[in-house]
């Protein structure tokens, strides 16, 4: 016989029933939330999409159901003889042995493509179901088609692929994710500091005004979490994977606070890394490689591995942010070069411009450093100036070359794959030396 288990607590919109040839197995289910853990059993069946769950195999041979998506597998369970066997027609081995990786890796330009595709399903699909979110979901779309580098969709693929995975598009659908997840933090972002413009097209909030940009980054949020919970990959990964998704954002959320209020008083160098590590560096890099990795069923050892060479290239990823934020060509970079210091960033940039200036330079710094739109340009370019002399730029190249050697060395200490390590050497190349 075959159980179902439902957990206390899940909520149910309807009957959920499975076809056994042309009958249907009713399961019992009527209640809105069910009330204890309800356990039915009834003879093999073929399980089919019953609309609008997510039904994911757990490991302890149980179908656990979940509202929010669609099933996406079909999925056989029998019993014989008090052995069951299980077989589903598109997981067909989630981890493979280590150094045994039976998929040719991925292009980069061949994986961005599979995420975009990804990205692009999925708003269709919403687009269908909730006609009336149309206008936000178009310009979720619209950031998406303005560019970006789907670094952070690319080492949670490659994290996952670490740990001797094969390929699969429940990672995949993972990985795409990450970048709904920073589509929200951008637009967000770009409310708070009434930004313009960002990949060379303006900015959801010159788009569609702060009301409008707030939503929209709303939805990319709740978009996100779809994603993440319909790929078809073992629910025990997924579960452990969404926990530390989630750290992560409360991690986001609390490093862009601590950036905010840096900006009302003095921040010394350690505070400014600390923020850039918070709000950016940790979900840019090392948080995707880890929630990967988890993904792929990863041991502690490589974990602990992953996380030494992600933690210190995330930081390097963000001093090159805050260089090119303000040393940058905006033709390359898609933003103004002035914006870091009309907003006042208290970042680590400034901060060893502060720590090195004085006399009538460090008087300047923290009187016109965040004067906004009524800062002239020459006095922008006087602010960039004393940056440049006080050692700070130059500074702060010295600091993620450290940070990137770091990295290096904790990548090739790591148990991992060679098709992996390859890819992200060259992943953690391009993170600390892009140009936009």
């Amino acid at each position: 016989m075959l159980e179902v288990h439902l957990d206390r607590g899940s909520r149910l919109d309807v009957l959920l029933e499975v076809a056994e040839g042309e009958s249907v197995i009713d399961l019992g289910v009527d209640e809105d939330v069910v009330q204890d853990v309800a356990v039915f059993e009834c003879e093999p069946f073929d399980f089919v999409d019953p609309g609008g769950f997510d039904v994911y195999h757990h490991a302890r041979h149980r179908l656990r159901c979940l509202v929010g998506g669609s099933c996406r597998s079909l999925l056989t369970t029998a019993c014989d003889e008090g052995q069951r066997h299980e077989q589903d027609h598109e997981r067909l081995e989630h981890r493979s042995r280590v150094g045994d990786v039976p998929v040719t890796p991925p292009a980069p330009d061949e994986l961005r493509s599979m995420i975009d595709a990804r990205l692009d399903a999925l708003l269709d699909q919403r687009m269908q179901r909730l006609p009336e979110a149309g206008g936000l979901i178009s310009e979720i779309r619209r950031v998406l088609d303005a560019g970006g580098k789907r670094l952070r969709p690319a080492f949670c693929y490659w994290g996952y692929r670490a740990t001797g995975a094969a390929h699969s598009e429940g990672i995949v659908a993972v990985a795409s994710a990450f970048e709904l997840l920073h589509t929200f933090a951008i637009v967000h972002d770009d409310i708070m500091d009434s930004a313009a413009e960002r990949r060379g097209q303006p900015t959801t909030v010159a788009h569609l005004g702060p009301a409008r940009a707030l939503l929209a980054g709303d939805l990319a949020l709740v978009l996100a979490d779809a994603a993440f919970w319909e790929a078809d990959l073992p629910l025990e990964h997924l579960a452990a994977g969404f926990a530390h998704f989630t750290s992560m954002r409360e991690q986001v959320i609390a490093g862009q606070d601590m950036d905010v209020e840096a900006h009302r008083s003095e921040v010394d160098e350690s505070r400014a890394r600390a923020i850039a590590v918070l709000k950016s560096g940790s979900y840019s890099i090392e948080h995707p490689l880890l929630i990967g990795a988890r993904l792929g069923g990863a041991d502690e050892s490589l974990l602990s591995g992953l996380a030494r060479f992600g933690r210190p290239l995330g930081e390097a990823f963000q001093l090159r942010d805050d260089l090119l934020g303000l040393f940058g060509d905006p033709a390359t970079t898609g933003k103004p070069a002035d914006s870091d210091i009309r907003e006042g960033k208290r970042n680590v940039l400034f901060a060893k411009a502060l720590a090195s200036s004085t006399g009538e330079d460090r008087d300047t710094l923290l009187r016109d450093w965040g004067g906004g739109s009524a800062l002239a340009d020459d006095r922008v370019e006087v602010l960039r100036s004393i940056v440049e002399r006080s050692g700070a730029r130059s500074a702060t190249e010295e600091l993620i070359d450290s940070l990137r050697n770091e990295a290096a060395a904790a990548l090739q200490a790591a148990p991992i794959v060679a098709p992996a390590r390859a890819e992200l050497e060259r992943l953690a190349h391009a993170a600390v030396t892009r140009t936009y």
